[in-house]
């Protein structure tokens, strides 16, 4: 359909013009369509831990240390950041694993070193790996929301910068 309105633009410059950007907001509207549609359980799953890891993990890195509060919080981040690392691995490009899930697995290992280190009672190397693994989603984080990637063209493309 705009490959034949683009070779007729025969009709005024101006006129031509907003044909042409129409056609280009349909394809793109089109493409955003379709990658909104292709979010797998895997994906969603992914997307909804990772959200939540963020939101748990500034809490617990921001509250008193070693309160009631702080331990239960500290586990349930614990566990939706496992989750969040290990649902990854269902999450392929074009069907292979990338650079990326090497992270899921530095996150796993930061995870279990620092629920050894304070049943060690070592707080240093706990806050350590901890604030390690929070730094690691923070940084897939940002390259999630790089606009060439999927969740990150849906997201510039609802606030309007795409």
């Amino acid at each position: 359909m705009c490959d034949a309105i683009i070779r007729e633009n025969r009709v005024s410059s101006h006129f031509a013009f907003a044909k042409v950007r129409l056609c280009a907001q349909w394809r793109h509207s089109q493409t955003l369509q379709k990658n909104i549609m292709e979010f797998t359980p895997a994906i969603t799953l992914h997307l909804i831990a990772a959200f939540a890891s963020l939101i748990i993990g500034g809490i617990v890195l921001a509250s008193t240390k070693g309160t009631y509060r702080h331990r239960m919080l500290g586990r349930v981040w614990v566990l939706v950041m496992a989750t969040t690392a290990i649902s990854s691995f269902w999450i392929k490009h074009s069907g292979n694993f990338s650079w990326i899930h090497l992270l899921s697995i530095w996150v796993l290992i930061a995870l279990i070193a620092a629920i050894v280190s304070i049943y060690r009672k070592n707080v240093r190397s706990h806050l350590r790996f901890m604030r390690g693994a929070y730094v690691g989603l923070a940084i897939a984080g940002v390259f999630t929301l790089l606009p060439a990637r999927r969740l990150g063209a849906i997201v510039w493309h609802a606030v309007g910068l795409v």
